[in-house]
């Protein structure tokens, strides 16, 4: 089991760079798909404080620039109203709401395995 918990420590962590790297909103959801699965695999707490404390550092990261670029498009739409731009619109609009849904899930898991 330890060699399993090695593993997935150092994949999480490396998700976690390439996650800060990433532009593409659907790729970094599955991401963090991965880290989500990986933590509720183990069931067990396996990550040190500092750990889980730098994923929620990096989930409100995430959280707080998506919330800026969704704020940045809604006072754009108000400003320039074209309506071929609708369909694009509610396109990001939905990667946004993806994304939101992974981060919620990626930090439901920890709470509920590193109480």
């Amino acid at each position: 089991m330890e060699s399993v918990i090695a593993g997935a420590k150092t994949l999480i962590g490396q998700l976690w760079k390439i996650i800060a790297t990433e532009h593409d909103n659907d790729t970094i959801a599955i991401q963090l798909e991965a880290i989500k699965d990986m933590i509720d695999c183990i069931e067990t707490p396996f990550l040190l404080q500092e750990e889980v404390d730098e994923s929620g550092r990096q989930i409100v990261t995430i959280l707080s620039s998506s919330i800026d670029k969704r704020a940045r498009r809604e006072q754009f739409d108000a400003e320039d109203s074209d309506p071929e731009d609708e369909t694009f619109t509610e396109y990001a609009k939905e990667e946004e709401d993806t994304l939101h849904t992974a981060l919620s899930e990626v930090l439901g898991a920890l709470m509920r395995t590193h109480k």
